[in-house]
């Protein structure tokens, strides 16, 4: 099972829930730098969780170890030893098996999502070694999640967002009718409507489009990301959507234009940034308390973890609350 090492292992002692958070924390960190996708690192935290939680409910105590690396092809192997009287390794990964009284299900889960896995006994030590390869994937432009609800008491959201993967590129924006229900939701509808008709516009024509069409509206406020598959990014906002973006190196706020979309707006410029890979852009309305990451290997977290820790922890009872989290890997 060898795999060609381009990180140096990362090591464990694994005697609790908490270590299995801590494992799990850090083995993003490292998956990202080989760029796997949420499903491959959905499947990767499932393996070691049920691979902790074996050593745990079987010693109490053991050794968990990780290395990231490729070859031909991306991957992941894994090392886990914990004390042992059993030597019984023949059943091991049959679902139903255990000699801990539980259902015996976690290690079969484990046998299915690895490439390659195998168990001895050596030693009074339970030894288990894994190996995962990724299979080649297409270039993946963006991995995003979403949360976005009204104001508690309204049916409507004025709140609003856009999400779409095209060939090239990839095209994400929130969007704030302004107030509250049926009319807020009215304004931000028609803005997501230009957004998707004019999607391969320049950013300062599908804003003023917007504006016109909101005439005599609510009216609205915005902030539109657009990413190519090189790493460039073009921005444009209006209004106080918050958008925030974050490398492993370097933390920026991206500045929107005073104004409201429908009513006022002064002369619009796009921003355009190249940025190192990967990064986390984030856009959220004002129904969201304003915060900052200060630990940026948040980059490297499961963007779906990182949203909707976000959204509970930051989103307002006063107001819609939309929270976009979009990851370039």
């Amino acid at each position: 099972m060898s795999i060609k090492r381009i990180f140096p292992s990362i090591e464990f002692v694994v005697s609790s829930d908490e270590d299995i958070c801590r494992v799990r924390s850090e083995m993003s960190k490292f998956a990202g730098k080989i760029r796997l996708t949420e499903k491959e690192l959905e499947e990767l935290r499932i393996v070691i969780t049920e691979i902790s939680k074996n050593i745990i409910k079987h010693s109490s105590s053991g050794k968990l170890s990780i290395s990231f690396g490729e070859d031909e092809e991306k991957g992941v192997y894994i090392v886990a030893e914990n004390p042992t009287n059993n030597h019984n390794t023949t059943e091991i990964f049959d679902d139903g098996y255990s000699t801990a009284n539980t259902l015996g299900i976690g290690l079969g889960a484990v046998k299915r999502l690895l490439t390659d896995v195998k168990v001895k006994v050596e030693d009074g030590k339970f030894i288990l070694t894994g190996k995962k390869i990724f299979s080649e994937k297409k270039d993946n432009i963006i991995q995003t999640s979403v949360y976005s609800r009204p104001k508690p008491g309204f049916k409507s959201n004025g709140d609003a967002y856009f999400i779409k993967r095209y060939e090239d590129y990839a095209v994400v924006a929130v969007v704030d009718g302004i107030g509250h229900g049926d009319k807020a939701s009215e304004a931000s509808s028609i803005a997501l409507k230009v957004i998707e008709d004019q999607f391969k516009d320049e950013l300062e024509q599908v804003v003023l489009t917007i504006h016109r069409r909101l005439h005599g509206s609510r009216g609205c406020v915005i902030g539109i990301v657009r990413m190519s598959k090189e790493g460039k990014i073009e921005y444009l906002g209006v209004g106080n959507i918050r958008t925030q973006i974050y490398t492993p190196e370097m933390y920026k706020r991206l500045v929107s234009f005073d104004g409201l979309l429908g009513s006022n707006i002064r002369t619009l410029r796009t921003d355009h940034l190249t940025l190192s890979r990967p990064c986390l852009i984030v856009l959220h309305s004002d129904g969201v308390t304003s915060f900052n990451f200060e630990d940026k290997r948040i980059v490297y977290r499961p963007v779906m973890e990182v949203a909707k820790e976000s959204f509970e922890k930051y989103k307002k009872s006063s107001d819609d609350a939309t929270l976009l989290i979009a990851r370039v890997p």
